[in-house]
């Protein structure tokens, strides 16, 4: 079963495919307003980087600890 750490990055991965094929699936032009383009690309940048940042795995799991016995033998 997947970790927390496993699915952090899902959002990201997915606003990110979401705008890129929705932008080609649409033949939606880039923001002509630099400034709107700016932020485009920025927000593109923004999260790649979020995503190589991100540990590539998580640790082996740790066995758990034994249990002690609460009353005595």
């Amino acid at each position: 079963m997947p970790g927390l750490a496993d699915r952090a990055g899902l959002p990201t991965v997915t606003s990110l495919f979401t705008a890129v094929l929705g932008t080609l699936a649409f033949g939606e032009a880039l923001p002509h307003d630099p400034l709107r383009l700016a932020l485009r690309i920025a927000g593109t940048l923004l999260a790649v980087t979020v995503l190589l940042a991100m540990p590539k795995h998580d640790d082996a799991p740790q066995p758990p600890a034994e249990a002690k016995e609460l009353t005595p033998p």
